[in-house]
């Protein structure tokens, strides 16, 4: 019944009744009107029934009819205002441009996105907002499409109103009218961001975040692609690498802000030095590597190198910092030196450290004896790897005497290494490649509990009390567990804390200054002095002996060397006896070889040596002896 009540009630229920009521009226007027000419009876209903009848049919028929082309006009209407609000809502940037170019429509994404308002769109031109470079590239797609061709997705560079560049993507069609090319449509996407973002990927995957350079990464694909030409073309290759001298002694006094700081100046200064179509790329820290391509022969190659150097030598004024620093650069040639990426690389590298080995700021060029060199180094290190595991090596002791009381008071603790292939191994050789692989952090722990246990042993064995010096490399001071290695030797072993002295190197003191200065007060609070090995032979600097907790001070050999006739020698030998003397420092010369120098030494107030004179470096057993015969030492 609700339902038969709601027809009752609806549009179409209502249109059919309204227009056959008035169908039948309108009939009925038009039928009674010629008959009331012939005098008929116009109170008569039945002269109005037929026509009524007739009439109201008619209307119910028109109001159908009608009641449906309305709705479908609605529905038409509705259609088109949800495809207006489509278009003009949609994200993408919709066009109509006409075959000549002028702008038909555009919605409001490509009005907003253009910054142009519904006035100006009109006037416009598509070209007027096409970007000059992609002009030619777009006129082409516009013709290919109106001769029948079928045009791929592209991208393509907008203007917007102010000038500013919107990269966009998208498709082209071509509309049709009455079988004519009429106009085009396209729709556009702003792709601006995600270009950026791909920009940054790619600057992050294939760029240095501080310089800028390129990283490791796209070096190796540069150099491949390098390597390629040359050979194609018959040309010649170089390849560069450079590291900064000294660096590190930057980053650890002034921080590692100012470092980069640095870096980023050095890389800037890089650029400058050679050609656009080079490469400076850097490799990670102070290390960066420069291919130089194209060149018909590698005789500018040194003069290149040159100009690196020098601007890397000039100063550099970092937040209120003046800083001198010099680099290092080995170079490499293609094809001499290698005809593979890896290879030139890696000589370039050995050359580098050739470079760097002696005093820096210079460069070298790659030679087959640097890399026997180097696979004798490999082999060092390998074998340095299982030294300690296979007992290889062992400890000498060479005697400090006191030529006041004739009798020996301590010993240095000097290790060796009897290799397997190679016999004994000077540590003048194997001590800078433990330093430079970090070996030295273990076998500087043996050395130190090795040399306390065995003195400890000969202590009890001969009941004497003798002090132990022990060398310690500024890798080992930089190493966090230090001072725990040391009560760890002390402890295992027996030996007192007072009767162990570390020695160190000036450079230790002067590279490594807060924290060197942070442990060696830590050290000291335990008991170990503290000794400056090879005194006067590098920074001599009275602000360290001020500030840190020295204990002794030991003269290096080579300034006792012809020390009676060379002046210089002597007066440096005086000025450092009498500079301990005054500071409350024991001081002890190292190096003695003859009576004269002890004589020398003796009238100096200076008692305390160490040398050839009483005894080389011996072993336990022979020490022991030594000891026993003490006296055979001061005849």
């Amino acid at each position: 019944m609700k339902y038969f009540i709601g027809r009752l009630r609806s549009r179409p229920f209502i249109d059919f009744c309204l227009f056959a009521i008035a169908g039948a009226i309108i009939l009925a007027v038009f039928s009674i009107v010629p008959q009331s000419r012939f005098g008929a009876n116009l109170w008569n209903l039945s002269n109005y029934v037929f026509p009524s009848i007739y009439g109201s049919i008619a209307g119910g028929l028109l109001g159908i009819w009608s009641g449906r082309l309305r709705r479908s006009l609605h529905a038409q209407t509705s259609m088109q205002e949800r495809y207006h609000d489509l278009f003009e809502n949609a994200s993408d940037l919709i066009q109509s441009v006409a075959l000549d170019g002028s702008v038909l429509f555009v919605n409001r994404a490509w009005r907003d996105t253009l910054g142009y308002c519904d006035s100006e769109v009109s006037s416009l031109n598509i070209f007027d907002v096409i970007s000059p470079d992609d002009h030619h590239q777009c006129r082409q797609r516009f013709e290919s499409l109106i001769s029948g061709g079928v045009v791929n997705s592209a991208e393509v560079t907008f203007l917007r109103k102010d000038g500013c560049p919107v990269l966009v993507e998208g498709n082209v069609s071509l509309r049709f009218e009455n079988d004519q090319p009429h106009s085009l449509r396209a729709i556009y996407r702003d792709i601006s961001e995600r270009k950026a973002a791909e920009v940054k990927i790619h600057q992050l995957a294939y760029y240095d975040k501080l310089t800028g350079l390129p990283n490791r990464t796209l070096l190796q694909d540069r150099l491949v692609h390098a390597i390629a030409d040359a050979k194609r073309f018959d040309h010649h290759l170089g390849v560069m690498f450079i590291d900064l001298d000294h660096f590190k002694k930057v980053n650890d006094t002034l921080g590692h802000h100012i470092g980069d700081l640095l870096l980023q100046e050095a890389a800037q200064r890089l650029r400058d030095s050679f050609r656009e179509n080079d490469t400076a790329a850097r490799l990670g820290g102070d290390e960066f590597v420069v291919i130089l391509s194209g060149y018909r022969n590698s005789v500018n190659v040194p003069h290149i190198a040159q100009k690196i150097l020098e601007n890397l030598a000039r100063p550099y004024t970092i937040e209120g910092h003046e800083l001198v620093l010099s680099g290092s650069v080995g170079i490499a040639i293609y094809p001499q030196d290698g005809t593979n990426a890896d290879d030139l690389l890696r000589n370039a590298d050995m050359a580098m450290y050739a470079a760097k080995g002696g005093r820096g700021d210079s460069f070298k060029f790659y030679s087959e004896s640097m890399n026997r060199n180097a696979v004798k180094q490999l082999q060092l290190e390998n074998g340095l790897r299982h030294a300690i595991q296979e007992d290889q090596f062992f400890i000498c002791y060479q005697p400090q005497v006191d030529w006041e009381s004739k009798r020996i008071v301590g010993v240095e603790a000097l290790l060796r290494w009897n290799h397997p292939e190679y016999g004994l191994v000077s540590p003048d050789k194997f001590i800078p490649v433990a330093e430079e692989t970090g070996l030295i952090i273990p076998i500087g722990e043996w050395v130190l509990r090795r040399a306390c246990k065995e003195l400890k042993q000969l202590q009890v064995e001969l009941d004497i009390e003798l002090d132990l010096s022990v060398n310690l490399s500024g890798i080992q001071l930089e190493h966090p567990n230090i001072v725990e290695v040391i009560l760890n030797a002390l402890h295992e072993s027996g030996l007192p804390s007072e009767q162990l002295e570390l020695e160190i190197t000036e450079s230790v003191l002067v590279e490594r200054t807060d924290q060197a200065l942070k442990l060696l007060h830590e050290i000291s609070s335990l008991g170990v002095r503290i000794a400056i090995d090879d005194f006067g032979t590098g920074y001599s600097s009275l602000s360290y002996l001020k500030n840190f907790p020295i204990d002794r001070l030991k003269i290096d050999k080579s300034f006792l060397v012809d020390i009676l006739h060379d002046t210089d020698n002597a007066a440096i030998v005086e000025t450092i006896i009498a500079m301990s003397r005054n500071m409350g420092l024991n001081v002890i010369a190292e190096g003695v070889e003859i009576h004269d120098q002890v004589e020398f030494l003796t009238d100096r107030s200076c008692p305390l040596m160490q040398g050839f004179l009483f005894s080389k470096p011996v072993l336990p057993s022979q020490l022991k002896v030594l000891i026993e015969q003490g006296d055979k030492l001061f005849e």
